[in-house]
């Protein structure tokens, strides 16, 4: 069974990913291989990072970052500790999810306050907990299962030109919007503004000391 964060359910049992180990209970999964690859691009630092645990609850993460390599390593770094940590973890994986990124929110803008930082970034996550894959995603990086040669996008992109549901969000809370990205509240959004509708930091868009107090729209639930 295929579950996001949003609770909702796909309707038939998903073929299986990992098999568990003889002798312990169903919530034990082993994975016998998984990899990843990456591509910096024409940046002049990778601003991308991701995280693989593979014992007890399989966990595997994306995080796409933006405007500075911060975010993307802290989420590296704590995301899953957060959610593997949680209390609920095995019996509401989806509340996990959700409270582990909120928790990440709320520590790296603490960060923020405290320093200048710039940077935010996108996540998409997969674990999995007894017999079901559970998905969670901020931002526009999508999470895609293939079964029998054929892709099933488990995820929904946050941003405006893909998703007519974020656009009457943001300017529902008084959000900018200038061709097709979300502009700064504050400050001009022809020269500062953002391709997605929400990511994990961006404390300039957020915090009141960049803002004024004005709902720029890029939140991270």
């Amino acid at each position: 069974m295929n579950r996001d964060i949003n609770g909702q359910e796909s309707g038939e049992t998903l073929a299986p990913l990992a098999y568990p180990s003889s002798g312990v209970t169903q919530s034990l999964w082993r994975i016998f291989e998984y990899g990843v690859t990456s591509e910096q691009g024409t940046r002049k630092t990778m601003e991308d990072q991701h995280a693989m645990v593979s014992e007890t609850i399989p966990f595997f993460a994306v995080y796409d970052g933006h405007g500075g390599t911060q975010c993307a390593e802290f989420l590296r770094d704590n995301l899953h500790t957060l959610i593997l940590s949680h209390p609920d973890v095995m019996t509401n994986p989806e509340k996990a999810v959700r409270d582990g990124i909120a928790k990440a929110e709320a520590d790296f803008l603490t960060r923020c306050a405290n320093g200048k930082c710039e940077s935010g970034s996108t996540c998409a996550v997969a674990m999995i907990v007894d017999d079901a894959l559970v998905t969670g995603n901020v931002g526009d990086t999508e999470i895609v299962l293939c079964r029998a040669g054929s892709p099933l996008v488990l995820s929904k992109k946050h941003s405006l030109h893909s998703n007519a549901a974020e656009s009457e969000r943001v300017k529902a809370c008084g959000g900018r919007i200038i061709s097709n990205r979300v502009g700064h509240p504050k400050f001009n959004p022809q020269v500062l503004s953002l391709g997605i509708t929400r990511a994990i930091g961006d404390a300039g868009f957020k915090l009141d000391e960049y803002t004024d107090g004005k709902p720029s729209g890029i939140i991270a639930d």
